[in-house]
């Protein structure tokens, strides 16, 4: 991954994060959707970070989104969770062949297909282990889970909306 790209995930991780803390916070549809854009970031990391640098990655964005949330380390322990499964998701998902060295986790380089089998996994955990944690309990099992699972779709939308627009389009030089 070359130093533009860097920079671009860092602008991300602004962006999003900032976007997560001042608009999407209080947009709620319909009392059990909401939308935690502030994930994609970190699953745009690229393939070859270590486990710990995910972690500690994870760690560090989520209790940043805690901070201006107001949210007791819910974000923190979510994003940790998911930068500790992804590892292995990576593993069932590479190809015979592996990785190119540099391989972007984008729709250009691995298709819409390998990207909704990682996606999804991913924030749907994210998202039910947010909406547990937050719960405190499983009282209201069927309502949490049913809240993390439409959260899900709605963020899983906007993601992929947001992969497609950034998505070089052909005969363009990006």
């Amino acid at each position: 991954m070359n130093r533009s790209n860097y920079i671009s995930l860092a602008a991300a991780f602004i962006i999003l994060g900032l976007l997560q803390v001042t608009v999407l916070k209080n947009l709620i549809l319909g009392n059990y959707s909401s939308c935690f854009i502030y994930i994609l970031p970190l699953l745009l990391i690229p393939l070859e970070v270590s486990a710990i640098a995910l972690m500690a990655t994870g760690f560090l964005y989520g209790i940043s989104i805690d901070t201006f949330d107001d949210t007791p380390g819910i974000h923190a322990a979510s994003a940790v969770l998911v930068m500790y499964l992804r590892p292995g998701l990576i593993r069932l998902l590479t190809p015979g062949g592996g990785y190119d060295a540099g391989t972007q986790i984008s729709a250009a380089e691995l298709g819409w297909g390998w990207v909704l089998s990682y996606f999804i996994p991913l924030i749907f955990i994210h998202h039910v282990a947010l909406f547990f944690i937050e719960a405190g309990n499983l009282g209201m099992f069927w309502v949490t889970l049913g809240k993390g699972t439409m959260s899900s779709i709605f963020t899983l939308v906007v993601s992929l909306i947001i992969l497609y627009i950034r998505m070089p389009q052909k005969g363009s030089r990006l």
